[in-house]
């Protein structure tokens, strides 16, 4: 019993040593071929604060829960 606690409280430790990464990713230069178009993007927003988009609530509008017909478990 005594064993199974200290056990639990110890840290996992894992040699990674001969371990080699599972995937090698290529990274790619950033190049920017368009800018400084933020307005135009902005007006396709429905509403916008402080130059950030304000996603909307959803599209599917929930009952209230005094609305919501009880649960059936079949």
């Amino acid at each position: 019993m005594v064993s199974e606690v200290l056990l639990q409280e110890l840290p996992l430790l894992v040699d990674t040593l001969l371990t080699s990464p599972i995937a090698c990713l290529y990274l790619r230069p950033d190049n920017v071929v368009e800018g400084n178009c933020a307005e135009e993007l902005l007006q396709n927003s429905h509403r916008v604060v402080e130059e950030y988009f304000v996603a909307p609530p959803g599209n599917i509008s929930l009952p209230k829960l005094d609305e919501q017909e009880p649960f059936s478990q079949s």
